[in-house]
């Protein structure tokens, strides 16, 4: 790329070569939190089985508009502790899909367990053990690198 800027109005414009590095590439970043969840949930259908809009107030995140995987967890409008909670994705700040195709209840994050490119959710189902997923960014897309529990 050639940048070109003016020292002063009568000088000549001066051009310089302007090298892209992958370091600056991989620094880019996304929207605020409020934008990228605007953005999100103007794409996601309500919720399918409650006919609920989703509540645009996270209940857990670690989105971070830098990071190549991050991750917000909403829940409906008007919720109880067994609400569905979907896991809304986001590489750097562009916001790439959901965890699950369903959402599920008992749904958490595991923040400690997250870095910058895995988001690791907690999902609880009865009579089950707790169990975590591990979720990475590969390339172009988000894998889930662990089996989704099992429904319940």
């Amino acid at each position: 790329m050639t940048r070109c800027v003016a020292a002063t109005t009568a000088a000549a414009l001066t051009c310089l070569s302007v090298i892209a590095s992958p370091l600056a590439a991989a620094q880019t970043c996304g929207p605020d939190e409020a934008a990228a969840m605007r953005f999100a949930l103007a794409q996601l259908p309500f919720e399918p089985l409650t006919g609920a809009k989703w509540d645009p107030v996270p209940v857990e995140s670690n989105y971070d508009p830098c990071a190549t995987l991050s991750s917000m967890l909403v829940t409906v409008e008007g919720a109880t502790g067994s609400s569905p909670v979907q896991a809304l994705m986001f590489h750097h700040g562009e916001y790439v899909g959901t965890g699950t195709a369903k959402a599920r209840g008992f749904t958490s994050l595991d923040s400690a367990a997250s870095n910058d490119d895995t988001v690791v959710l907690k999902y609880k189902t009865p009579d089950q053990p707790e169990s975590s997923v591990r979720y990475q960014w590969q390339g172009d897309r988000v894998v889930m690198l662990d089996p989704a529990p099992s429904s319940a």
